[in-house]
């Protein structure tokens, strides 16, 4: 049964773990489908995944707050503050103002460009589903639903594209943008959470067009650009997923004898 609903992270993260013996029990993400895809199914099962580096884990702070600042504006002060120095009076996470300095203006281009995503309705939620068998879920940014029953979902990216440093170059272009896009998984974000909204839709009866788009910040200049997931994109997508979901489900039906040790290419 799919739903829709809003929790913390930490209530998102906290569910499915990945263990070999209770195949049951997995629960696919986009980041676990996308180590799946990247890595084959039996390495991300049995391979200790390790602690998140520092380094790592303070751009994920950062992109949690350029997150909770544009879609969840009230929660930001709760959530985070912004200094140099640790303040231990402080309860949330602390950003470093060098960090941060560039989003005053990229909020202030958001605004000019894309007001549509900034007014907190439908904001953060996780999406639920089964797919074949397989319990899924997708934390989506934003959902808008339209007038004529058309259906946005909105991801934002603190951006490792090379679009705001190389969008004058001719040899870039849509063709470099897209397989920069392939190459950093968010065509398979794209398919997976469109697949989820199409699957929540249906399960309702319903059946509206669904449309994914990147809204990309430069963390150097404040530019904001919006991208849609095209065709190529979306279809790029659908292979990755369809390359690993098959073994997947077997997994999940019947268990780790059906994990392959070795991929055949």
């Amino acid at each position: 049964m799919a739903s829709l609903f809003k929790e913390t992270d930490d209530e998102y993260f906290a569910r499915g773990n990945i263990d070999i013996d209770k195949s049951k029990e997995l629960v696919i993400s986009n980041s676990l489908l996308k180590r799946i895809v990247q890595r084959g199914l039996y390495d991300v099962l049995v391979v200790n995944q390790g602690d998140v580096s520092d380094d790592l884990q303070a751009r994920f702070d950062i992109g949690h707050a350029v997150h909770t600042r544009i879609l969840e504006p009230s929660e930001f002060m709760d959530r985070f503050y912004i200094s140099n120095y640790p303040d231990h009076k402080e309860k949330g996470i602390r950003i470093s103002e060098n960090d941060f300095d560039f989003m005053p203006k990229a909020l202030e281009n958001i605004e000019k460009k894309y007001p549509e995503i900034m007014d907190a309705q439908n904001a953060e939620v996780t999406v639920t589903f089964d797919l074949d068998g397989v319990k899924c879920k997708c934390k989506m940014d934003k959902i808008v639903q339209n007038d004529d029953g058309s259906i946005d979902i909105y991801d934002v990216k603190t951006t490792y594209l090379n679009y705001f440093k190389l969008k004058s170059s001719h040899e870039y272009g849509r063709y470099g943008l897209r397989r920069e896009m392939i190459e950093l998984g968010y065509d398979l974000q794209a398919y997976f959470y469109t697949k989820a909204i199409e699957t929540l839709l249906m399960e309702e009866g319903g059946n509206a067009e669904v449309r994914f788009h990147f809204l990309a910040i430069s963390t150097d200049t404040s530019d904001v650009q919006m991208f849609t997931a095209g065709e190529e994109l979306m279809r790029s997508g659908e292979e990755k997923f369809r390359l690993v979901w098959s073994e997947i489900v077997d997994f999940v039906r019947s268990g780790k004898d059906t994990v392959a040790k070795e991929l055949v290419v």
